[in-house]
Order: structure tokens, then C-alpha cells, then sequence
């Protein structure tokens, strides 16, 4: 901010400095340029003024926040006070001071100190757990193969919310089960039709979600198929769907086999809660 200070002067002084300039005396020749008897001053930081050290009061998980460095004008440090936070403080080449959140399952409040004695609780908004649709009734989610998947992402409604519950806390490995389960659904629900061209697009498309799954689950690679069992125990859990999962792989294995490279970018337009 720029302040204005008026300076009045005498007009004999005023007389002089404008006949040394060819000017005239007069108060109406002062009037032209109103601006003449007017300096800006920029103010020096103003160190005694107490200010907050402030921080919002929320983020989003997976998200990054920027800290103030500097505190009334003097360096200030952070620390996270809270056992086992799911955040991590990250300074940057350029000096500047980043909080990132990981994963939460739900709403998580955090203590954050800065080393002028301020305190300040954040929260870590949980926001995967906002996507999920309502979780069906039992008897509604188990009464035909396709069961019921009011948000139409090709995984039905209850499978999400047990693999949220079960992977909820790593969101590449829960991003990863619903493509498993995705590829899983597809094959119970055409296993009974004698269209090549169905079989083949969902055996395709399975092959490419273990691709998907293998790729990007960050789970160990000796691991993956004891987590995509677990995965076709909430897809394939009635003796209906059973019989169609067993039913495709009978014909699946009579068929050739190819899994080729895939891109995060093409797994991710699978499955979207």
C-alpha cells in the first residue's frame, strides 16, 4: 500500500522553487498540476503488528496445501503434532513449504505447530467415501447376477462398499480391486449367451483389468492373486453367479490368451465411483 503525504509549504518558499523553475507564484498556476505538492512513500514492514499464522481449516485427501514460511516477517517452521498423521511436510528447490495429505478412510482431524506457539487443527476431508452409492438392501443386491448398480460403473453397488471397506486406506489398490471386479461382472453376466462377439469383448476386457490390476494396484506382484481372490469373493458370492463365473471359464479355457501393455489413463476409464 502506497500512503500520500501532503507537505505544505510557505508560499515565499513556494514563490522561489517555481522562479528557479521559470514558474509564477501564483495559487492558480498550482492548481494545473494538482499532483505538484504530493510524495509517495512506500511504508517499511511494520514488524511490531501482531499477525495470525493461519491455515484453512480443511483439505482434501490426496491434496497439497502451501504454508507461509515467514510469520510477521520472520521465518516460521511447522511441525505436524499428531501421532500417525496421514500427512507429510515436503520443501520444495525453491524454499517453499508443502503439507500433503495421503489417504483416509474418513474425516481426520490433525494438529498442526508453527514455532511461533500458534496451533491449528485441520481436517482431512475424506472424499472417496462421498462417491460410493447407497448401499442396496441384502436381498435387492443378491437377487439376480447383474444385482444392482444404480450408478451404472459396471461394478455393483455392494462390491464397492465392501472393497472401500477392505482397501479404502490405499486408493491405488481400491482404484485397482474395482477394475478387477469390473472384468469379473462382465464375464458372469454374458457367460450365458452364445454371441462370439460378447464372449470375446468380455474376456478382452477381463484380460485388459488384470493388466490394469498388475500394473497399478501398488501391491507386491507375488501378491496379486491372493488379492484378486479376495476381490472374486464379493463379486461371485451366489450359487447364480457362480454357476455363470464357472460356466465362462469353461469357455474361456478353450480360448487364447493375450495381455498386452496398458496405460494408467485407459485403466482409469474403468469402474469410476
Amino acid at each position: 500500500m502506497k500512503t500520500y503525504i501532503t507537505h505544505w509549504v510557505t508560499l515565499a518558499a513556494l514563490s522561489t522553487l517555481l522562479a528557479a523553475c521559470g514558474g509564477s507564484g501564483s495559487s492558480g498556476d498550482s492548481n494545473d498540476s494538482p499532483n505538484n505538492d504530493r510524495v509517495e512513500v512506500t511504508p517499511e514492514p511494520d514488524t511490531n503488528t501482531e499477525q495470525e499464522s493461519t491455515v484453512p481449516a480443511s483439505m482434501d485427501e490426496r491434496s497439497q496445501l502451501l504454508l507461509p514460511t515467514h510469520i510477521n516477517h520472520r521465518p516460521v517452521s511447522w511441525i505436524v503434532d499428531t501421532d500417525d498423521a496421514p500427512l507429510e511436510l515436503v520443501k520444495n528447490e525453491q524454499g517453499q513449504l508443502t503439507l500433503h495429505s495421503q489417504d483416509v478412510v474418513e474425516d481426520t482431524q490433525v494438529e498442526l505447530v508453527a514455532s511461533d506457539t500458534s496451533r491449528h487443527t485441520l481436517t482431512i476431508k475424506e472424499i472417496d467415501a462421498q462417491k460410493l452409492p447407497p448401499k442396496p438392501k441384502f436381498f435387492a443386491a443378491r437377487e439376480t447376477i447383474e444385482g444392482v448398480d444404480t450408478d451404472d460403473n459396471g461394478v455393483r453397488d455392494e462390491v464397492e462398499h465392501g472393497l472401500y471397506e477392505l482397501y479404502g486406506e490405499s486408493f491405488q489398490l481400491y482404484r485397482a480391486s474395482l477394475w478387477t471386479a469390473y472384468g469379473l461382472q462382465k464375464r458372469m453376466e454374458v457367460a450365458g449367451t452364445e454371441d462370439l462377439k460378447q464372449l470375446t469383448h468380455a474376456k478382452n476386457e477381463y484380460q485388459k483389468m488384470i493388466s490394469c490390476f498388475f500394473d497399478y494396484s501398488g501391491t507386491p506382484y507375488h501378491k496379486g492373486n491372493d488379492y484378486r481372490s479376495s476381490i472374486q469373493s464379493f463379486v461371485v458370492n451366489t450359487d447364480e453367479r457362480k454357476e455363470s463365473h464357472n460356466q465362462f471359464l469353461s469357455w474361456y479355457a478353450t480360448q487364447s490368451k493375450k495381455y498386452g501393455d496398458v496405460s494408467r489413463e485407459e485403466c482409469e476409464k474403468y469402474a469410476n465411483p
